[in-house]
């Protein structure tokens, strides 16, 4: 059953709407997504999981290409507190405050430092706090980091009883034709599972960005899981997010029947 009113949201905003091709912020869409966020925050609990502080780090540091995990640690760290102090002064500006919280896998996997995560976001949201997520790169090894975001996402929502993951891309949605982003996109799966043996996909990635179309359908398949939606979005559409909520055919819907 689709919770109309989805009270609980976990916007997932991927680096490719944060940057441009350049490396440069992206101020314009993010000064966007921030304002419809604000609208929907009076109503709503909002967590926001958001990508971009290595390219961010890439872009302060004059780097092209990390060229082992200590460099991506090392650029995660500056473009990190680029990338909150940019969420906080968006914010600011209507009167809402932010709070940074930075995960790994073994803190989901982990039952009590899971709960004590839960505790986290759910005390922030109370005191009208929007937190804001990202994978802690700065300490995470290989062997317990997550890899990308739009899982990040899934496993945060699925384990806060979100009532929707909206995945926010420089794609439409799932394309038809996902090789060519041609014939338009998919509106619709309700079965996820038969969704995957039936449709071919390709890991194409943005400039900055470590998922692609795969990950963001891998997530919406955590979500399956336990039952819960997913909708993959266009980031850079104006009020793509408030269209969304209204069901007005913005992006691909993963509704579990």
């Amino acid at each position: 059953m689709l919770k109309k009113d989805f009270k609980r949201i976990v916007i997932k905003i991927g680096s490719s709407i944060i940057l441009n091709d350049n490396g440069s912020m992206n101020n314009a869409v993010l000064r966007s997504l921030v304002a419809d966020i604000t609208s929907l925050h009076k109503n709503r609990e909002i967590i926001i999981v958001s990508s971009g502080a290595i390219g961010i780090g890439k872009t302060i540091l004059g780097v092209k290409k990390a060229s082992d995990l200590t460099e991506k640690q090392a650029l995660a760290a500056v473009g990190q507190a680029h990338l909150i102090r940019i969420y906080e002064k968006l914010f600011s500006k209507f009167g809402i405050k932010v709070g940074q919280v930075l995960l790994t896998q073994e803190d989901l996997q982990d039952k009590k430092r899971y709960q004590n995560v839960r505790n986290t976001l759910l005390r922030l949201i109370k005191h009208g706090i929007i937190p804001i997520i990202n994978e802690n790169d700065t300490v995470a090894t290989e062997e317990i980091k997550i890899g990308d975001n739009d899982n990040l996402s899934a496993l945060v929502a699925s384990k806060i009883d979100a009532c929707l993951l909206i995945i926010l891309s420089d794609v439409e949605g799932v394309y038809k034709d996902a090789s060519k982003r041609s014939n338009g996109i998919i509106k619709k799966v309700t079965n996820i599972n038969k969704f995957l043996k039936d449709f071919k996909v390709t890991s194409k990635k943005s400039v900055f960005g470590t998922g692609g179309i795969v990950t963001k359908i891998q997530a919406a398949q955590i979500m399956a899981k336990k039952k819960l939606p997913t909708v993959i979005a266009a980031g850079k559409k104006r009020n793509i997010i408030s269209k969304i909520l209204k069901e007005k055919n913005a992006g691909t819907w993963f509704i579990e029947s």
